[in-house]
């Protein structure tokens, strides 16, 4: 009747998208994409799992909210995408991302 998903190890959930990280360490996403929040290159909601792009493997942790969301990758980076209307997604920009981009360091 119903798919298992994958096995995970941390999961978040908040703005209308639920993320976790899985067993192998990527990272998926499902829920409210209206600005590139589940980071599959879309825009489009889903209600089934997607995976983060370029995000297979490496993910320590992940969490959302404010319409974008933060992956904590293990070797220390730090990975975001989604809503970037006031620059919030610390890449010297103030354009959405649709896909994960590295955050600048302060």
């Amino acid at each position: 009747m119903s798919k298992r998903l994958d096995a995970f190890l941390r999961v978040g959930f908040e703005d209308r998208v639920c993320s976790w990280v899985t067993t192998s360490g990527g990272a998926k996403c499902l829920g409210q994409n209206t600005s590139g929040q589940l980071g599959n290159g879309a825009v489009t909601d889903s209600s089934t799992p997607v995976d983060v792009v370029e995000l297979e493997r490496g993910v320590a942790s992940i969490s959302t909210g404010g319409g974008h969301a933060r992956a904590l990758m293990n070797t220390g980076q730090v990975k975001c995408w989604g809503s970037n209307s006031i620059g919030q997604l610390g890449d010297a920009t103030t354009v959405d991302k649709y896909v994960p981009v590295d955050v600048y360091p302060f």
